[in-house]
């Protein structure tokens, strides 16, 4: 059993500020008190166990190889260490059930509920389930709880008992009629033939078939051995039926009963007890049966191998004539028996208060004491018996049992006061003690020991990704899958954190599917046979944490276009769909935001469509039948692979794949949200700048690139260049808007120095930072990008890779899937905390730290989800006490700046004329926000030109915008939102409205913080700088610094100057000058620069603009430029007016202001 460490609280690397956060205390891991719930009856199968609580709660340990434990996986308990006890999970078994009953066979487990209903689970063929696939139920992922079906009764039943064989169930309904299901080699269906039953669909539910008894009998229990079934009727008659090779149907003969027509109902025989007696109590094992008579005898007869008949021989009984049961002696073992129950070789009864005692087989020390000198059996040898029976030693005193129960070389039983114990063989756990240490096979052994099942909590299981952590936690690495090699990893998360795993098992080459499940991985094979070569896998959870499997395998069914498969699971069992997407490689899935499954694939054949695409609604479809799907193809021919698809955050899907050619290119294309099914609804591939030196094997199993979209939406990409070996790995970012414009030059990219191999993984942690996982020689490396720069790669696996996938959950934790280089076996290496959680930054952009969005109760990576918070304090109203304002910095409601000012109007922004900011006054810079020019008077005051007597509301303000505060400097003024947000327009010529520019703006345009600012609280204005505190109490100041005013910690000489000679011959180039540009313009836009001028320089290094022959300007121009040490610069102009002439400076590339030649 794998189980995965539960660690400790930490913040992830957050660090709070000196101020106390509101922020709820976390509560460990809580188990809740459950009043009243001690066991009420147990129960045994051949090797597990379980009870049954007063509440009506199960609990099971023991061999769990087939899912008979019923808890999702195939993982033993009891047989390690923290497995028993509240480590022992209670069985998911459904909304509004309560249990009432269990009846263990070989390798399943049969509920009866107080409802009547039935559930069944483990081993398939024993379930009636209708089931023919697979191995068991109750054994996988999503096969519990709910999605556990009820066994199907006939129209108008209800259950009323049932039992459980080896490998075959009985049940009586509510009108005395009985039905059986499961193996049927011997007859023990009791059906008249041979056929087994419950694994077909027209076997179950209305088509059961009845088992006929004798006419006007009433059965009132059912005992059903390995191989034959037998009931006791209410007159305390018994027959039996089935299997009778060792005389175990009490007939005189070993002919089986029920295998053929006409042996059952009338013509089945009772048991003849001795005179005056009948039977209370039955009870079936491997070969024999025994009964519990009225006056509390014991008498048993068939299979007598071991002595489990305790006749003190080895003799069988009652398989030959003359061997009737009524001429059978009572068992001698010194008492009376007030229970009994036989398990595969022995039978153990128990006397009150007094006594426990077993005979029969005693191999595994399932007596409860060992048989000297004569062998480990008890019964199959003279003086064995009566007094020679020892008790079981299970206490000082009485041991007061209550009930016993049997099972294969094992028993247990149950106190009085409800406390368990039990002995014999400990294989797989059954005994419960977490280990496989027999017990009662020694005089030494100690059977005093209670069975610890912590039935008096309800234990909360930790989930895989708690937020915050407990201790600090350790990397842990591990091999996955019992060292079956395997490759294609993919790993996606569920709600809870908890990974899931998908892999091309190259065992057997098959998808298999592996989750992480209350501390234990369960492993699946999607599809349960047939041939192929997978060649790629991929896979996701859905919001309900279902999964979906996408695989490529066109050997499967040669012949067909149907090369791609798709598999779900519904039910509690795995469904597939064949796809036509033909002669396909690489796979790729995609659930969007109005659930529409997406599949791509390409081929990467020359020639041939490079990518299919095949879509299905989930929302309508169950996507489990091929008409569910619609295909389309693109008409490119090239060769395509390495591909990635992000759902990005706005909704639309973006492909980027590999375009194979002389170069190979790295492109994307995206599909807008609400777009509809078929690919020609992406737009066109491009790609992005300086990707065109990228490394790529057609048809490889390694992808050369990997591309995240973050949580604040910004692109992340590391790819294997053609100089890998000389340079590392490319590292590129991007913006959100490069989902539209890859062509853009938004995106930067840098060489990862040191990382030279192309076996690798990214991933992109909560707090925004760039992780990336490498092979070496020497194993796994990691190196992470803080403050860009990587940072020291640390090794995390000293065993070298072909293969790496890496995830970060939004909580930090790590999860890393390898193969590796030496054996192709999977290990996995995890850590809690690894990374960032987002706590300490805003992630979504929505103004509000991951801390604060977390104790409120919002989603911190959800743009729309934010706290409520009415007064704009920065603390949500569940956390705030009071309403009030924000008070610190200089937050106003009205503003007075030179000969203007603004104020805010308490109302959200509608319209101009219901506005939520308003300005009047002088508008020479736009500091009204808005291109006002006519001409007001009043009175006797003469009109000034830009000056406004009405109210203006400025342009650019949002709809709903609410302002909480203006602020107004001499010619600028901002407004802060009640979300966060600023709006600054007016007077820009040192960058004091902080939109990028130095040019003046008449339109309100938003303030473009840092991503990890957070939350705007306040606002302040200068004459000619802003300032504006967070919530995280930091203080970011833009615009003038001629004074220091922004708080700069390191002073420059900023009286020193560099003076530009312009000496460089690259000013006597002919090429346009690229910073500064003259000629004819209007206000609209430059229609002629640099094409009528030429520029050279004098001795004295002043730029001079001469006018190209055939020209007729008459203007002079000279220009010249001081560079300050502070980081201004200065520049002096000297022209003759040129009638539309204007002089544009730009800053790389980019114009920061223009002049009229005067």
């Amino acid at each position: 059993m794998i189980t995965m460490a539960q660690t400790g609280y930490t913040l992830n690397g957050f660090d709070s500020p000196d101020e106390a956060i509101n922020l709820d205390p976390v509560e460990p891991v809580s188990e809740t008190a459950i009043a009243n719930n001690d066991a009420a009856t147990l129960h045994v199968g051949w090797s597990h166990a379980c009870v049954v609580t007063e509440q009506g709660m199960v609990k099971c340990w023991g061999n769990n190889s087939a899912g008979q434990l019923g808890i999702g996986n195939t993982e033993d308990m009891g047989d390690e260490v923290d497995e028993m006890d509240t480590d022992l999970p209670y069985l998911n078994i459904g909304t509004n059930l309560t249990a009432e009953k269990a009846a263990l066979g070989e390798g399943h487990t049969c509920l009866l509920f107080t409802n009547d209903t039935v559930k069944c689970f483990g081993s398939i063929g024993a379930l009636g389930l209708g089931y023919s696939d697979g191995s068991g139920a109750g054994d996988g992922y999503l096969e519990t709880g709910d999605y556990m079906p009820l066994w199907p009764a006939p129209t108008g039943r209800t259950v009323e008992d049932i039992e459980a064989g080896g490998q075959h169930t009985c049940a009586l309904f509510d009108d005395g009629s009985m039905t059986c299901w499961g193996e049927n080699a011997e007859g023990q269906l009791g059906m008249g033939n041979t056929t087994d039953l419950g694994s077909q669909a027209d076997q179950i539910g209305d088509y059961v078939s009845y088992v006929s008894l004798p006419t006007g009998s009433s059965v009132t229990s059912m005992a059903l051995g390995a191989a034959h079934t037998c009931v006791l009727f209410s007159d305390g008659n018994v027959t039996c039926w089935g299997d009778n090779a060792y005389g175990q149907l009490g007939i005189g003969s070993t002919n089986d009963i029920g295998d053929g027509a006409g042996e059952m109902g009338d013509s089945l025989t009772n048991i003849t007890w001795p005179t005056g007696r009948s039977a209370v109590d039955i009870t079936a094992g491997d070969g024999f049966t025994c009964a519990h008579l009225d006056n509390n005898d014991v008498i048993c007869w068939g299979r007598n191998d071991v002595g489990q008949l305790g006749r003190g021989n080895a003799l069988n009984y009652g398989d030959s004539s003359g061997e009737t049961i009524s001429s059978l002696s009572a068992v001698d073992f010194g008492w009376q028996a007030d229970g009994i129950d036989a398990g595969r070789d022995h039978i153990c009864v128990f006397s009150r208060p007094s006594a426990v005692k077993c005979w029969g087989g005693g191999d595994e020390g399932q007596l409860g004491a060992p048989v000297t000198p004569s062998g480990p059996n008890r019964g199959d040898g003279v003086n064995e018996m009566g007094s020679s029976v020892p008790r079981v030693d299970l206490s000082s005193g009485q041991p007061n049992p209550d009930q016993i129960q049997v099972g294969s070389y094992f028993a247990c039983y149950m106190k009085t006061n409800s406390e368990i114990k039990c002995w014999g063989d400990a294989s797989n756990g059954r005994l419960g003690y977490e280990d496989t240490e027999t017990l009662g096979d020694s005089l030494n052994d100690n059977l005093r020991n209670v069975v610890e099942l912590g039935l008096d909590y309800e234990f909360e299981s930790v989930p895989c990704d708690e937020t915050f952590i407990h201790e600090n936690p350790d990397i842990e690495t591990f091999q996955l899958d019992a060292g079956l090699t395997g490759r294609m990893l993919e790993i996606a998360f569920r709600s809870d954190g908890c990974p899931g795993i998908a892999y091309i098992d190259d065992s057997n080459d098959r998808v298999r599917f592996a989750v992480y499940n209350q501390g234990i991985w369960t492993y699946e094979y999607p599809l349960s046979s047939g041939p192929g070569e997978v060649l790629d896998v991929d896979f996701l959870f859905d919001a309900n944490d279902v999964p979906h499997l996408v695989w490529t395998d066109p050997t499967y069914n040669t012949g067909t276009t149907q090369d791609t498969y798709y598999a779900t699971k519904s039910n509690g069992r795995w469904h597939h769909v064949e796809l036509g997407l033909a002669n396909p490689h690489e796979v790729e899935m995609v659930l969007n935001h109005t659930n529409v499954l997406e599949i791509i694939t390409n081929t990467n054949t020359s020639g041939q469509n490079a990518f299919r695409h095949a879509v299905c609604d989930t929302t309508v479809n169950t996507c489990r039948s091929t008409t569910n799907w619609t295909g389309s193809s693109n008409t490119q021919t090239f060769q395509g692979s390495d591909m990635d698809v992000i759902v990005n955050l706005d909704g639309s899907t973006t492909n980027l794949f590999l375009e194979e050619n002389s170069p190979d290119k790295i492109k994307m294309k995206t599909k807008p949200v609400g777009s509809s099914a078929s690919q020609s609804d992406y737009a066109n591939a491009a790609s992005p700048s300086y990707t065109y030196n990228t490394s790529s094997a057609s048809g490889d199993d390694i992808r050369s690139i990997r591309m995240i979209q973050a949580a604040n939406g910004d692109y992340h990409m590391v790819y294997v260049p053609t100089d890998l070996s000389t340079n590392g790995l490319m590292y590129g970012s991007c913006t959100t808007k490069c989902e539209q414009a890859p062509t853009n030059n938004d995106w930067t990219f840098s060489p990862i120095a040191g990382a030279t191999s192309s076996t690798f993984s990214f991933a992109v942690d909560s707090d925004l930072i760039p992780h990336l996982f490498y092979s070496t020689s020497s194993g796994i490396q990691h190196t992470k990008l803080v403050d860009d720069s990587w940072t020291t790669p640390l090794q995390i696996l000293n065993l070298p890779a072909n293969e790496i996938r890496a995830e970060i959950s939004e909580n930090g934790n790590l999860w890393v899937g390898v193969q590796l280089t030496a054996n192709g076996n999977l290990w996995i290496i995890q850590q809690n905390a690894f990374a960032g959680n987002g706590m300490g930054v805003d992630a979504d952009g929505d103004g509000w730290l991951g801390i604060d969005e977390y104790t409120c109760g919002s989603d911190r990576f959800d743009i729309a989800s934010t706290p409520s918070d009415e007064d704009n304090d920065g603390i949500c109203d569940d956390k705030d006490d009071r309403y009030d304002t924000p008070s610190y910095g200089e937050a106003i409601t009205i503003g007075q700046g030179v000969e203007f000012a603004c104020s805010t109007t308490g109302r959200p922004h509608n319209t101009s004329t219901d506005p939520a900011v308003l300005c009047w006054g002088m508008n020479s810079h736009g500091q009204l926000g808005s291109n006002y020019s006519r001409v007001y008077g009043m009175g006797g005051f003469p009109s000034v030109p830009g000056f406004s007597l009405a109210s203006v509301s400025p342009q650019g303000i949002p709809k709903a915008f609410v302002a909480t505060a203006v602020a107004v400097g001499d010619r600028h003024a901002c407004a802060l939102g009640i979300d966060g947000s600023v709006y600054c327009w007016g007077d820009n010529r040192v960058g004091q409205l902080g939109i990028d520019s130095t040019i003046a703006n008449a339109t309100a345009t938003r303030v473009t913080m840092p991503s990890f600012a957070g939350r705007i609280m306040s606002i302040s204005a200068g004459a000619q700088h802003t300032c504006a505190t967070t919530i995280s109490q930091d203080l970011y100041c833009w615009g003038d610094s001629t004074d220091h005013q922004l708080g700069e910690y390191l002073l420059a000489n900023s009286t020193g100057s560099i003076s530009e000679t312009f000496s460089s011959s690259s000013w006597q180039s002919t090429a346009p000058f690229d910073d500064i540009y003259i000629g004819q313009s209007d206000i609209s836009g430059w229609t002629s620069h640099d094409n009528d001028w030429t520029h050279s320089t004098d001795n004295g290094g002043t730029l001079k603009w001469d006018l190209r022959s055939s020209w007729t300007y008459y203007n002079q121009f000279s220009f010249s430029v001081d560079a300050l040490e502070d980081g201004y610069i200065t520049y002096d102009l000297k022209t003759d007016y040129g009638g539309n002439d204007y002089v544009h400076v730009y800053v790389d590339g980019t114009i920061q202001v223009q002049h009229q030649t005067v």
